[in-house]
Parts: C-alpha cells; structure tokens; sequence
C-alpha cells in the first residue's frame, strides 16, 4: 500500500515525457508577427529568450498561430490591450497545470488581481511541452480578441508579456512584465519593439537603494560621528566632513528627485496601495531636508541648529562631550522644564583658554563641586539671563 501511494504521488508530481516544441523567430517581420525580450532574440537559440509570435493562417480569416515560450517557473503568458496597464485585457496562459503537465489557458484581466479563468473556445492543435523550465506552447486560436473598448481582430492592440511562478495550478503574481511600445495589429507581420519601461522601473528602484541605503546614512554618519575628520584641512574653506556631508546629502535627493519623476512616468499616473503614498512623503520630506539646511542659521546664532537637528532626528541632541583634552573635562546631563520643553546647550570648547563658554542665556544650577571630573553639571534657563550673557566656567 505504501508502494503504490509513493508511485501514485510521483505520478502525480512528474511532468509527462512529451516531444519537445520548437519554436523559432524564422519568419519574424515576413510572415508572423514576433515580441520579445531581449529584443529579437531567437528561442532555439537559448532558453534566456522569452518570445512570442502571431501569424494569420489565412489573409482576413479568423484563424491566428500562436506561438509563446520562455523560461519560467510556472508560466508564460501574453495578451492583448487597450492600454499598457493591466486591466479589460485578453490573455492566453501557457503554464502548468496542478498534475505537472503543460497547458493552455484562456483568462480575461480585469485589473492587477488573478485574471479571470475564461472557457478556451475556439482553440484547437493545442501543442505544450517544457524542458529544463523553458515553458512553450502553441497553439490555433479563432476567438476574436475581447477587450473593454473591442472585439475585432481588425483593431490595434498593445502586446503584453508576463511570467512567473504558479502553485498547483494556480498562477502567482508575475515576476516581471514588459509591453510593446506601440499598438499592433496581428495582421500585418512585424518585428514589435518592447517599450523599454521595464528598465525605467529597475532604474527607479537602484536610485532608491542607492540613496536610502548608501549615500542617505554614509551622509548622517558623517554629521554625527565623524566631525573630528580631516582636522585642519578646508575645502572651499568649509571643514571636511562639512564637504562630504553636503556633497552626499546633494546626491541624496537629487537620486530621489529623479526615481520620484520615474516612478510616475512608469504609471503614468497615480497607482493603487501604499507605495505611492510612501514615495510622496519620502519625496517631502527630502526636499525639506535641503530647504532647512539653506535656511539654518550660523553656528554662533542663538538658534544655532535647533529646527534643522530635529528634522534630521535628532541630528544635534544635546552636545555635552567628554573631553580629556580640553578646559573642562567632563559636563554632562541636561534638565526638562516642567512644560515639557527640553533644555539644549551647546558647548563648545576653546583651545584659547581653559573655559566653557555657554552662550544661550543660561544660569547654572550647580555648586563649584559639581565642577570637579566625573559630576554632573545641570543648566536651566533663566528669566534674568539674556542671549549675551556668558558663563565662563573654569578649571
């Protein structure tokens, strides 16, 4: 019993031992029409050649050759359009089935879900096969293509190509697409060029990792952590990690500009889900970034840097630094008010003298003992005090 539910499991699992179709693109522009990517790429030749071909069998009869294969795991499919966008779009499905074996499939899209299962009609000589994942299928079709806006084989059509992975029969969502770039009539043989979109959408998504994952943190690294960098050395008079900060922060947006205008130029349009959502507010919020760099004030104003450090998260949090070579050796610890309002002092430290200069307007709160290594120094503002007051605190 064991025996025969393994056999029968196998069976079930094994793709039939059938004679291998071949399809060629000999003909292409003279008597069928031919799509595909790599643009004309020949299938016999390799199996990185997804490719499909129409040909009329005979002149203003309904009858139509179709030709498609390509390496996949589960399916190849083409269809027919109004548009470039899924949606009221005639599809053919060459894919396999839930027993492993290659069939043909009739589907109408009705937008980006699962096209609808349609009954296969008038579609006869139905020849499948697949070796080493190369999915092919031919096939004679006299169904008039159906669209939304049309059902005339006379009519003009955008091509369509898709494939991808499918689970016991059932398609999974495509792993990529690409589309004429012009509207074909399947009457008249021709070469059909892609529309190139599918490397607008690959170049989108390099540009975002390149700036979000590459030159978007080397740029905030950089601010916080690396400002002691190049001490002394001054490009256009600027400190250095000032230099490269900006220079990568410039490529940062400038990388999310250009994949923001590509994305849109992709879908012509606005697209359903969160990602556009997302895409727009990445988009704000990195033209804000530069607006408020432009706007900052100087490092010796009272505002210093506050508005811009809490754009940037936080960029600027309290600036209390241990040091062991300067006039004081440790301050540390800040007070909230209690209104909620966080305290920011900027300390800077003078190699001219041994003192710490406090700017802001601020009155100290501690004893000359909290002075000494290793104790807290807290600051709270003062009514009294104005910006022009200065606390110097000495060793």
């Amino acid at each position: 019993m064991l025996r025969q539910n393994l056999r029968r499991n196998l069976r079930r699992n094994l793709v039939p031992d059938v004679q291998v179709l071949l399809i060629s693109s000999a003909g292409c522009g003279s008597s069928k029409v031919c799509f595909s990517q790599p643009a004309d790429c020949d299938p016999a030749g390799g199996s990185q050649c997804r490719f499909m071909s129409a040909r009329l069998l005979s002149p203003g009869g309904p009858a139509v050759r179709y030709e498609v294969t390509g390496a996949a795991d589960g399916y190849v499919a083409f269809g027919f359009s109004d548009d470039q966008k899924m949606g009221n779009d005639d599809i053919y499905i060459c894919g396999l089935d839930s027993k492993g074996s290659v069939g043909v499939t009739h589907a109408f899209s009705t937008g980006p879900t699962f096209p609808e299962v349609q009954p296969l009609g008038n579609v006869v000589d139905v020849q499948a096969s697949v070796q080493n994942g190369v999915l092919s299928c031919s096939f004679t079709s006299s169904n008039p293509i159906s669209t939304q806006r049309s059902s005339n084989l006379s009519s003009l059509y955008y091509l369509l190509f898709a494939y991808g992975a499918s689970s016991s029969g059932k398609i999974q969502m495509h792993k990529d697409t690409f589309t004429s770039s012009q509207r074909v009539d399947i009457s008249a043989p021709a070469v059909v060029q892609s529309d190139g979109k599918v490397n607008i959408i690959r170049a989108h998504g390099a540009l975002m990792l390149i700036a979000w994952m590459t030159t978007g943190p080397l740029g905030m690294m950089v601010a916080r952590f690396l400002k002691s960098m190049g001490r002394g050395v001054k490009p256009c008079g600027k400190d250095l990690w000032f230099v490269v900060h900006v220079s990568v922060m410039t490529v940062t947006v400038a990388a999310t500009i250009i994949a923001f205008i590509l994305a849109f130029s992709f879908v012509n349009g606005w697209a359903e889900g969160a990602h556009p959502v997302l895409g727009v507010l990445v988009m704000i919020l990195a033209l804000i970034q530069p607006i408020l760099a432009l706007m900052r004030c100087g490092p010796q104003h009272p505002c210093g840097g506050h508005i811009y450090g809490r754009a940037d998260d936080g960029q600027h949090p309290q600036r209390l630094a241990g040091e062991s070579d300067g006039g004081v050796r440790r301050l540390a610890g800040s007070v909230l008010r209690p209104d909620g309002a966080q305290s920011q002092v900027e300390v800077e430290r003078r190699r001219a003298e041994p003192s710490c200069c406090i700017k802001y307007g601020w009155s100290c709160w501690a004893a000359a003992a909290a002075l000494h290594p290793g104790q807290p120094l807290l600051f709270g503002r003062s009514a009294g005090w104005n910006r022009t007051n200065v606390i110097h605190l000495e060793r």
